[in-house]
């Protein structure tokens, strides 16, 4: 049996397009239908064999693994040196690598529409939340993302000019209906991973003041949610839904 490196590193040995994390998963349970690893061990991997994913300082035992590229939209693929340059190089053995770059703020949006602002300011306090360092922290600033998250799907649908309404009471429901208003604005976006993260808020939530989660799925997540943030404070408002008649 590989290891989850040793799996990945075959995968994208003969996949050059980009794949999202719930694609790579698939892949993988394909190939090993009994599911060796687990979907977050498969995650932590992948943000640790990315040269530029903001995680990747803290999976050092992943440094000497490292083949692809990410994107805050959510998609891996191989690092290709002609569009991507020379990777960084791995810390040489011995020395102590250099402290860690806090993740790099997102690009000032100007202007927010007004519905957008809220979750914007949710955004920002989670990444000062994440900067912390400790695991409660974490796990609040998780919790802050996913609330912002599910503002912006509510924002965009119900937003002035749009002609629309919620539809269903639940954040599923929700995010396939953005989905379907929104059309190519969120190309590059990846949505199934926004609703994987979401049932893991819901454990969090739910199921006992004890879980904790990896700083690497909140990063993550923070990349995919401020990405978000763009796509749809830049998109025009949803044109009212056909009627059925």
């Amino acid at each position: 049996m590989p290891t989850c490196a040793d799996a990945i590193e075959e995968l994208f040995a003969t996949e050059f397009g980009s794949l999202t994390a719930p694609e790579v998963i698939d892949r993988l349970y394909a190939r090993w239908p009994d599911r060796p690893w687990k979907e977050t061990t498969i995650r932590h991997h992948l943000a640790g064999m990315s040269f530029n994913h903001t995680s990747a300082h803290h999976l050092p035992g992943l440094v000497n693994r490292r083949i692809l590229h990410w994107t805050r939209g959510g998609h891996y693929r191989r690092w290709d040196p002609a569009k991507d340059g020379a990777p960084p190089p791995a810390p040489e053995a011995g020395k102590s690598r250099p402290a860690p770059v806090p993740p790099r703020p997102s690009p000032m949006l100007v202007p927010l529409k007004p519905w957008a602002a809220t979750p914007a300011g949710m955004l920002k306090n989670a990444r000062a939340l994440l900067q912390s360092g400790s695991d409660e922290q974490q796990k609040r600033a998780f919790l802050e993302i996913d609330g912002a998250v599910e503002l912006l799907l509510k924002g965009y649908i119900t937003q002035p000019g749009s002609g629309r309404r919620l539809e269903g009471q639940y954040f599923p429901q929700w995010l396939a209906q953005v989905a379907a208003a929104a059309g190519d604005v969120l190309k590059g976006i990846d949505l199934r991973a926004i609703a994987w993260y979401h049932r893991l808020r819901n454990q969090l939530q739910h199921e006992g003041s004890g879980l904790t989660v990896e700083r690497s799925t909140v990063e993550a997540y923070l990349g995919i949610a401020e990405a978000l943030l763009k796509a749809l404070n830049d998109a025009p408002p949803p044109r009212a839904a056909p009627s059925r008649g």
